[in-house]
């Protein structure tokens, strides 16, 4: 039997009897914009309870129910909640008795259409502290609940192991597994041509997944050990519009600072500051660009945090200064473990505050890691977090400057020798969540797989309140949790130097990407072992999509930098990093609508066509931000390789390197120093005109601009251009240039990309020195600039190439942010 009741303007709680059992269950409905559900049933054992709610403002709208909008129809044995979001949307939720086993289930959909989601109960909470619920989908195809070594298209499970979401270290891991490694999301999204569907089991303790795939449709059975039912669905018509709920519901991504576009350095571990410029100044000699470098543990004063080494890092000011003076930056390590030794100043303020986490008998849990005796931060503690935070103040951190960035790493948390309990599950938090007087104890195994999302939200905060006027924070985490992309950028940690793990980085990647998690990256070159010279230069020529780029490896193997295996080696990675560069304009302004729109950089084929079922599995391919289709060499073997199955996206295409359009795709030819790259036809984007040597993105911030244009069938294209400061927020004032570039009927315009006219401070220094249109089938006899509002720009000279049918102008002194209008005659 069901009863509902209205309870809040977007709430409706229905009271549901189980026959068999005869309790009563309350099931909320929360109901927000957009067609976002959220469902809260609460499990009556666990008596406290800690949630992303409590870490987070959420983004959610409330949808405010009215009699207008929300229609009842109540039978015996069924409940049907209609609601009318528009015109065109009205969603039906449809309770209905389930069997003569009891339970119920009920679906989800648009009225009038077959539902995009059923959910079956058979008992909510199995009489413990558990709580499960199973779900089934319209089609096969599933994705996401990172993070597994696995592939990107998940597998049926239901003769296997689940997939498992428990955040620990696993050094050395296994691919192509099924178990839980450094971070947990457990996001599952179901494409189809005709919606997409996205399903979020909003739930931070050890959660398994048991999926089962029939031809037409998928089940999913969700497990969690402790915790209440709160699960978020939501559709998109498109996978990018539901890749927006996605952001609504867990956040949206965080712009980084500029200079993350660029190529990172790290090592476990450069052991003195002398071994750490010395790696920079060999950047130089070899003309390669590098943005940062990384300091492991070993720059730490007996891996300690928020300490230099007193005699291998003897003067760190001097050190930050002269990496400052190469317009360079760093990242320092700081794990969430502190020495036990009140003559440490991190550990005797956090131990007073009673800021630590308490083992059973409610004293500081204490374990082995690389400090020696440690005991852990206690992040649920948001006064904990706070005092973290000011770790960062320029007074607390000796020698810090706007320069050092932070890396949390080991925050599953981690200690040495125990991968399933480094922290052991009974020991207890005092939580004291956000904007709240309210505080209690929870225990480890209820809350494990946030841990590393509020070290690095504190970390976040830190970087952020540390100067006057707040610059953009940029922390990397080796754990997380949904929601991470508003704080932190995630990588795939400690995989191996081989063919497998590089071929393995694409999918996992993917996965995080359609999660919500859009900058994320990988050791380049492997962590554990030694690559051979064939995989090392193709992991870095893999690396160039990479969100971030960064070259990491462990102690005692041999060292990644990109000049390790000689001049042929060194020129094609130089060659590839460079290429990066040349891509910061494209990238940046992909970063950008990211954290706008929720649709990442890394996207599968899906994202962009979803109608193209047969390429639903693809994981050797995949697109780089909207306009590029990337196919990297992912083998021993160089062979061409077929790609006639790409002719079902339609479409166009051009090669990136030979610039010439392709009529189909069919037995590509592999580009030896490069990944084959393809751009869809109808595309703009500006590209950097780069100088034969420079250090880094702030040395690009007045080169000259390339604008390529590629020809749709039609003669048409468009693309978009942002630019900003690069490191504070003054953006959110105005301060930014957004273009949106356009050709049609041979006229091309650049003009700004705001719905509202702006005032702003910020000014480009790029000119647009050269357009390139290509996909022209006949020369050009007149080319005209008009130059109403950019008097001084004109154009030099033009010329038709007809081995890549293109149109090649060359302008001076275009303003990058201004509009203007370009016309040709063919």
């Amino acid at each position: 039997r069901q009863h509902y009741n209205r309870v809040q303007p977007n709430q409706i709680d229905v009271i549901l009897f189980d026959r068999l059992s005869s309790q009563k269950i309350t099931l909320s409905l929360y109901i927000f914009a957009n067609e976002i559900i959220r469902l809260r049933v609460k499990n009556p054992r666990n008596l406290v309870e800690f949630g992303l709610d409590d870490v987070f403002s959420s983004d959610l709208v409330p949808f405010i129910l009215d009699e207008e909008n929300l229609t009842v129809v109540h039978q015996e044995n069924s409940l049907v909640l209609s609601i009318l979001f528009s015109t065109t949307s009205c969603l039906e939720i449809n309770f209905h008795s389930a069997s003569q086993a009891g339970g119920f289930n009920f679906t989800i959909g648009q009225k009038n259409r077959d539902p995009y989601l059923t959910v079956n109960e058979g008992n909510f909470f199995s009489n413990d502290l558990t709580s499960s619920l199973d779900f089934k989908f319209n089609s096969p195809h599933l994705f996401g609940i990172p993070m597994h070594p696995e592939n990107f298209l998940l597998k049926d499970t239901r003769n296997d192991y689940p997939y498992r979401l428990f955040n620990m270290d696993f050094y050395d891991y296994v691919p192509w597994t099924k178990i839980g490694l450094y971070g947990s999301i457990p996001i599952l999204v179901n494409p189809t041509p005709e919606e997409t569907v996205v399903l979020f089991w909003n739930n931070i303790s050890t959660t398994f997944i048991d999926l089962g795939l029939e031809r037409n449709q998928s089940s999913a059975y969700f497990y969690s050990e402790r915790g209440s039912i709160d699960v978020f669905i939501a559709s998109g018509k498109t996978p990018k519009i539901a890749a927006d709920k996605v952001a609504q519901i867990t956040g949206y991504g965080e712009l980084p600072p500029y200079y993350v576009m660029g190529y990172q350095q790290s090592r476990y571990s450069y052991e003195t500051q002398e071994e750490a410029l010395s790696i920079l100044n060999t950047f130089d000699y070899h003309e390669i660009p590098c943005d940062s470098i990384t300091l492991d543990i070993d720059h730490l004063d007996r891996f300690r945090c928020f300490t230099w080494h007193p005699t291998n890092y003897a003067d760190p000011k001097s050190l930050l200064k002269e990496i400052e003076s190469q317009n360079r930056k760093v990242m320092t390590i700081q794990d969430p473990h502190v020495a036990v030794d009140h003559d440490y100043f991190v550990y005797d303020e956090a131990y007073k505050k009673g800021f630590l986490i308490k083992d059973a008998k409610g004293l500081p849990n204490v374990g082995q890691a690389w400090p020696g005796t440690v005991a852990w931060i206690d992040f649920l503690n948001d006064e904990a977090c706070r005092w973290w935070a000011g770790l960062y103040n320029y007074e607390k951190y000796p020698h810090s400057t706007p320069i050092v960035y932070a890396w949390n790493d080991l925050n599953e948390p981690t200690q040495q020798g125990a991968h399933l309990e480094a922290v052991p599950l009974d020991c207890t938090h005092l939580c004291r969540p956000r904007n709240s007087t309210r505080s209690f104890q929870i225990e480890h195994r209820n809350v494990k797989n946030i841990y590393g999302l509020l070290q690095s939200k504190a970390s976040f905060d830190g970087l952020y309140f540390r100067d006057p006027e707040p610059r953009r924070p940029f922390v990397l985490t080796r754990s997380f949790y949904a929601g991470i992309q508003k704080v932190a950028c995630v990588w795939t940690a400690d995989g191996r130097a081989t063919y497998e793990f590089l071929r393995l980085s694409i999918p996992m990647l993917l996965s995080f990407s359609v999660c919500g998690v859009g900058i994320s990256g990988v050791d380049v070159g492997g962590f554990v072992g030694n690559p051979t010279e064939d995989i090392f230069v193709k992991w870095f020529q893999l690396g160039v999509f990479y969100p971030f780029y960064r070259s990491h490896s462990n102690k005692g193997t041999n060292r990644r930098e990109p000049w390790m295996f000689g001049d042929r080696a060194t020129q094609t990675i130089r060659r590839n990093i460079r290429w990066r560069y040349e891509l910061i304009p494209y990238l940046y302004t992909q970063e950008y609508e990211y954290s706008k729109t929720g649709v990442p950089i890394l996207r599968p084929l899906w994202m962009e066509f979803p109608a193209e079922v047969s390429l639903y599995g693809e994981e050797e391919v995949f697109l780089f931000g909207e306009r590029f289709l990337i196919h990297p060499n992912l083998n021993e073997s160089n062979q061409d390789d077929d790609l006639s199955r790409l002719n079902a996206l339609g479409e166009g295409w051009y090669n990136y390197h030979t610039k010439q359009k392709l009529a189909r795709f069919g037995l590509e030819k592999r580009h030896l120093l490069f990944s084959n790259a393809y751009i869809r036809a109808g595309s703009i984007f500006p590209q950097y005109i780069l100088p034969a040597k420079f250090r880094t993105t702030e040395d690009l911030r007045t080169v000259g601009l390339h604008l390529q244009v590629y020809l749709s069938d039609r003669g048409e294209a468009q693309g978009t251009y942002y630019i900003d400061d690069g490191y504070t927020y003054r953006r959110n004032k105005g301060d930014y240039i957004y273009k949106f570039f356009s050709l049609l009927n041979n006229t091309l315009k650049s003009n700004n990309y705001d719905e509202k006219p702006k005032a702003t401070t910020f000014t480009v220094q790029n000119r647009i020195e050269r357009i390139s249109i290509y996909g022209l089938e006949e020369p050009a006899t007149e080319v005209i600039l008009n130059s109403n509002t950019i008097k001084l720009a004109e154009i030099k000279n033009y010329e038709y190439v007809r081995e890549t049918k293109s149109l090649e102008i060359y302008i001076e002194n275009l303003d990058a942010g201004s509009d203007w209008e370009l016309s040709y005659r063919c």
